[in-house]
C-alpha cells in the first residue's frame, strides 16, 4: 500500500496538468494586480517637489532664501547647515570626500564664498532632478540630496568646472 500511494499521487498530479484551464483563469493570472489602497504613512507624489522627488514643496526655496539672506548680511563662509554630512569635491582632478564636521583647516576646500554666491544668483530655479534623493545645479558642477530631515543639502562640488553659462 505505501508503494502505491506515490504512484498515485504523480498520476493524479499528472492528471491535472493535462486539464485544460478556464479561459478566466488564464486572463486573471496575465493580468496585472489590482491597486492596493495607500499605506498609511505614505505620501502622495504631488507632494514632493526636486531632489528626486524627496522633498516637500518650498524646501528647496526655503534652502535657497536661508543662503540668499546668509549671503546678503554676511562676509563669513557659508556654515555648515548648508552641507550634508559627506560632501564631495572635486579638486585639481582628485574627487575627495569629507565628514563635514571633521572638516577643520581642509574646509578651503570647500566652495568659496563666491562660488556661493553665483549658486545663490542661478537659485531654486535652476535646480533639476538627478535621481533618488538628487538634484544638481549647472549640470555636473553642484550636487545637492535631500535630507533625512526633510531639506536640501549641498552633496558634491566640482572645483575644476567652470560655470556653464
Amino acid at each position: 500500500m505505501k508503494s502505491l500511494l506515490p504512484c498515485l499521487v504523480l498520476a493524479l498530479a499528472a492528471t491535472a496538468c493535462d486539464q485544460p484551464q478556464p479561459k478566466a483563469a488564464v486572463r486573471a493570472e496575465t493580468q496585472a494586480p489590482a491597486p492596493q489602497p495607500p499605506q498609511p504613512g505614505y505620501l502622495e507624489v504631488g507632494n514632493f517637489e526636486a531632489c528626486g522627488g524627496e522633498v516637500r514643496p518650498g524646501t528647496v526655496k526655503a534652502y535657497f532664501e536661508r543662503l540668499e539672506a546668509h549671503l546678503r548680511t554676511s562676509s563669513d563662509p557659508v556654515p555648515l547647515e548648508f552641507y550634508s554630512r559627506t560632501v564631495s569635491i572635486t579638486h585639481r582632478g582628485r574627487w575627495l570626500w569629507f565628514h563635514v564636521k571633521d572638516l577643520g583647516p581642509r574646509a578651503r576646500q570647500l566652495p568659496s564664498l563666491a562660488d556661493w554666491r553665483e549658486i545663490s544668483r542661478r537659485g531654486a530655479g535652476a535646480i533639476h532632478g538627478a535621481g533618488w534623493r538628487g538634484c544638481g545645479l549647472s549640470p555636473g558642477k553642484v550636487w545637492f540630496e535631500s535630507t533625512s530631515y526633510d531639506g536640501i543639502a549641498l552633496k558634491g562640488f566640482d572645483k575644476d568646472m567652470d560655470w556653464p553659462d
